[in-house]
């Protein structure tokens, strides 16, 4: 299934995963959001192209449920909205607290850009919502790595084909992103340069919708 190439995107798993989950609207929607970071666009605009992008891939405006805000007053008597930290449903915490690392990462500005552990905690957002879906089997899969819980639902039937590869798939990035290491620099959007252990803005943005698209995908209730 996968497309030849994306420009600024040099992991072929990520590639592969982008063609099989959205089509080119959606793609060009991801790469307009790094853009727009790149650029220093402020965050609440940062956040509205990340809802409007997850409620096209199946979701409900996703950066409204990991950032709740409260209205406060300051000392001079202004107001201001204040990120609580907290979510909507507090259920939710264990689930998105992932996510939430993962896309502030990619868009706060005072946060400095660490693509790798982005992309670790968008993959790990797979991976509870994988063993949440094995534990009401039953199937004890709390100590089990992303690899070893996807065997047990194989060996279950619990997932269909499609869902198995895409899995599959995430958990090889995955995997370089917890081990693969390296002293060259990470590669620019506009570098060609590629180096399999390191990551860039524009994969790890990908990642963080790949990653929310295939938990939608394992429970739909996650929109």
């Amino acid at each position: 299934m996968g497309m030849g190439s994306i420009d600024g995107i040099y992991h072929r798993e990520i590639l592969d995963l982008l063609s099989m989950l959205f089509d080119q609207s959606i793609i060009l929607d991801i790469k307009r959001l790094s853009g727009e970071r790149n650029n220093k666009q402020s965050v609440p605009n940062l956040q509205q192209m990340v809802n409007d992008i997850d409620k096209k891939i199946g979701g409900d405006s996703i950066a409204d449920l990991i950032w709740v805000y409260e209205e406060q007053r300051g000392p001079d008597g202004t107001t201001f909205k204040n990120d609580t930290a907290a979510y909507h449903d507090e259920k939710d915490r264990e689930i998105f607290r992932p996510l939430q690392y993962a896309i502030l990462s990619c868009i706060a500005p005072h946060r400095m850009l660490n693509a790798r552990f982005s992309i670790q905690e968008s993959c790990a957002h797979v991976e509870i919502v994988l063993k949440k879906k094995l534990k009401a089997k039953n199937i004890d899969a709390d100590e089990s790595p992303l690899g070893a819980a996807l065997h047990k639902a194989k060996n279950q039937k619990l997932l269909d084909a499609t869902n198995i590869e895409l899995i599959e798939k995430i958990n090889h990035v995955y995997r370089k992103a917890k081990h693969d290491f390296s002293f060259k620099g990470i590669p620019s959007e506009t570098n060609p340069n590629f180096d399999s252990s390191m990551f860039n803005l524009l994969e790890a943005v990908s990642m963080f919708f790949i990653c929310r698209k295939v938990g939608l995908l394992l429970d739909p209730g996650l929109a």
